[in-house]
């Protein structure tokens, strides 16, 4: 039997999956990463462990499975964007970060650094490779100030706001704070699929979706910005080629076959940054197709035939379609807050999330008066404040601790409401796709549906459609789809869904304490200063 292998290269784990022609799938691998928190706004990842986390897989595949690489017909690829990760001018990972000896280990795979950063450079077990600078890294705020005073146009070209994440205001800061590294890199990736498809391949590319996060792209052209670079001495000979995720990016070499299983001379798509592979899986493959996802953060997206220039919260990226672009609000406050509320108000319970959902359902919809602003984290999307914070508003006597779980839930799905409402305006008809980890809690799923007064989809195996959009490519490629609207169509408007149906009752309520939410964070606001 043939298949397509597809791996999302995500913050917290690898998923990979093998697609058959018909579109079924099999062998679902989850490998954890581990991610490294610095005292300065430093948040990064061992390259090396996603190219171990895929060859694990494969292996699973292989021993688990029996299927080796002479059933795998194309590999292809979605991957966490915003990343820099400086390739060394001898084909190794440069390292450029200086931390202390000394390293604490502080719950769950975090690893907190040492302010001190002056005793050395973190170097892998086996190779001179560092840690790849993460999208959330926000260690270049002198460097973004730099590029907004030069560039205060730039959004007209990218489509996007500059922000200090941004991988443009990063080079800079190697450049600036790490010469030695800037000075032998031979290519800076943007993405984890970007470092494991070299891996497999010695070719340094990245697609369109990706590089719409960089400041450094063109967003019509999909072509690098010269003028820009070249002012701050930055070549293109640094940047990978621009590929689309339906390209080749190569075949898989001789010593890469050695160590992943994959038969030497695979073909290797280039694959899409996660949001392009997400908006894929979510089947919003036509102008004005719309969802929401769920993960620890999470964004609202449609896909669109159009660019939005002037709404700051709204990312504009480049679709895995050639002829559509991705809308997107990014969320910084959605299961991670719903996480923060089990630990909590739960704590170490033999089942947390379960012990959770009972105590939402034992709370009436509209949780007593209760409201909850979810800013604990600051919020991006509509909102764009850096400073916002959480805060529950209209405790009472009788208020009791399910109601403050519940109002967590109302908060949440309110703040998507708003986001939704910003991205593909009111009153939009149809069911709205959700997917991500948080369509397991099935009170989120139901209050979400209520607040939004539409049916809410949740499709099977929602954590795996990033790879099976990545998949979509080798399906064109491969010939056995026509495109991107057929494929979605014929593999994933067809996969198993759950539907959560809007009790009107409670829409009615709570358009009403909607009203409300959308005071409480002006009302605030002066408070966060």
């Amino acid at each position: 039997m043939s298949y397509v292998a597809a791996f999302d290269i995500g913050t917290t784990a690898i998923k990979g999956v093998l697609v058959a022609k018909d579109g079924t799938f099999t062998g679902e691998t989850v490998i954890p990463l581990k991610t490294y928190h610095g005292e300065n706004g430093e948040i990064e990842q061992n390259p090396h462990d996603w190219w171990e986390g895929v060859k694990d897989i494969a292996a699973h595949w292989r021993e688990a499975k029996e299927i080796g690489g002479a059933d795998i017909k194309m590999i292809s690829f979605s991957g966490q964007m915003e990343d820099v990760i400086p390739i060394k001018a001898d084909n190794r990972l440069k390292g450029v970060t200086q931390i202390s000896e000394h390293e604490q280990l502080k719950g769950g795979d975090l690893i907190f650094v040492d302010k001190d950063r002056s005793s050395g450079t973190r170097f892998s077990e086996d190779r001179d490779q560092v840690y790849a600078i993460l999208y959330s890294d926000t260690r270049a705020r002198e460097e973004l100030l730099l590029l907004k005073e030069a560039f205060p146009t730039h959004r007209r070209r990218t489509g996007n706001s500059l922000a200090s994440s941004t991988p443009f205001a990063k080079i800079l800061w190697l450049k600036k704070k790490e010469r030695d590294a800037f000075t032998n890199t031979t290519c800076f990736l943007f993405s984890s699929k970007d470092y494991v498809i070299y891996r497999l391949t010695g070719q340094f590319v990245s697609d369109p979706v990706t590089c719409a996060t960089t400041g450094m792209m063109d967003i019509q052209t999909k072509e690098w910005l010269l003028d820009c670079l070249d002012e701050f001495g930055v070549s293109t000979d640094l940047l990978p080629t621009i590929k689309f995720p339906d390209e080749v990016a190569g075949f898989v070499g001789a010593a890469a076959a050695l160590e992943s299983g994959f038969l030497e001379g695979t073909p290797v798509l280039c694959g899409s940054g996660d949001a392009g592979a997400t908006t894929l899986g979510a089947a919003a493959v036509r102008n004005g197709d719309s969802y929401i996802y769920l993960g620890t953060t999470g964004w609202v997206a449609a896909a669109s035939s159009k660019l939005d220039f002037d709404a700051a919260g709204i990312f504009n990226l480049a679709h895995m379609d050639h002829e559509l672009y991705i809308r997107i609000a990014p969320l910084l406050n959605v299961g991670n807050i719903h996480r923060w509320a089990i630990e909590t108000f739960i704590g170490n319970a033999d089942e947390p999330y379960r012990d959770f959902e009972v105590s939402v359902e034992s709370s009436e919809a509209g949780a007593g008066g209760l409201l909850f602003l979810p800013y604990l984290h600051g919020e991006r999307g509509y909102i764009q404040d850096e400073e916002a914070n959480g805060a529950f508003w209209g405790i009472q006597p009788l208020t009791r601790k399910a109601d403050f779980l519940r109002a967590v839930i109302e908060g949440l799905s309110f703040s998507l409401k708003q986001t939704l409402d910003f991205v593909v305006g009111e009153g939009e008809e149809g069911s709205v796709t959700l997917i991500g980890g948080g369509t397991k809690s099935s009170t989120w799923c139901q209050a979400l549906a209520d607040i939004l007064g539409k049916p809410i989809r949740v499709p099977a195996s929602s954590e795996y459609l990033p790879a099976l959009g990545a998949a979509a490519s080798a399906f064109i490629r491969l010939g056995w789809t026509e495109n991107y609207e057929t494929f979605a169509d014929q593999h994933i408007d067809t996969i198993q869904s759950k539907y959560y149906h809007p009790n009107h009752q409670h829409t009615e309520m709570y358009t009403n304490k909607y009203k409300q939410y959308l005071k409480l964070y002006p009302a605030l606001k002066a408070l966060y200063c």
